[in-house]
């Protein structure tokens, strides 16, 4: 009896998901909406303007000032949501910011430089 209502409940979960994914799909079968992610997608994205080549907007000013709001005290950045500082999502970041063009972005990239060079060495 257990097993029966055990499988009937994750088949309601699925079919309530599944449900949500159909209502909530755009009519051109995507889909869209907040995206929560460590800084890393907007370092990659940022590094990734700068090797196109493209000039300093309004948005990459944007980009940097996001990546100093989510760096910690210590200068690091963390993989998720009260996790520890992590290496390497401060290089990502670090590198993405080597080129930085507003004051955030200048003290983030030196805040994590800082933290980067208090690390031991991996072995």
């Amino acid at each position: 009896m257990v097993a029966v209502d055990a499988t009937s409940n994750l088949n309601d979960a699925l079919d309530r998901t599944r449900d949500y994914l159909l209502s909530s799909q755009q009519p051109d079968g995507t889909w869209k909406g907040l995206v929560e992610s460590d800084p890393r997608a907007t370092a990659f994205y940022l590094n990734t303007i700068r090797n196109l080549g493209r000039a300093p907007s309004a948005e990459t000013g944007e980009m940097e000032r996001y990546l100093l709001s989510q760096q910690l005290e210590c200068g690091a950045w963390q993989a998720w949501p009260a996790g520890a500082p992590d290496i390497d999502v401060t290089a990502v970041c670090v590198l993405a910011l080597e080129k930085a063009d507003t004051e955030s972005g200048q003290q983030a990239r030196t805040l994590g430089q800082k933290w980067l060079s208090s690390q031991p060495p991996i072995s």
